[in-house]
């Protein structure tokens, strides 16, 4: 649901509903994990498959404030970086 709520001295425009409360969520968990990106398993299961494709579901969590399991799906580049060796670069003196 979007609109308009509140008083007219403090009106504003929000976006109520699960799905905004689980994006939220993600948006917590996704400080966390590799490359600061989170997906829901749902909403990659939902992307045409070229964009599926780019992600991986990773684990099965408890989001806060929900009692079912959400999959969580980070980018691929994100995993692939976190598990590639670093390089290291010489210094000159």
């Amino acid at each position: 649901v979007a609109g308009n709520v509140g008083a007219r001295e403090r009106f504003e425009y929000t976006v109520i509903g699960d799905p905004v409360n689980e994006a939220a969520r993600l948006s917590e968990v996704a400080k966390t994990v590799p490359g600061n990106v989170a997906a829901s398993g749902r909403a990659v299961a939902a992307a045409d498959s070229a964009e599926a494709a780019q992600w991986s579901i990773t684990e099965n969590i408890t989001l806060r404030g929900r009692l079912e399991q959400t999959e969580l799906a980070i980018p691929c580049d994100a995993l692939e970086s976190e598990t590639a060796p670093s390089e290291s670069v010489p210094v000159q003196p």
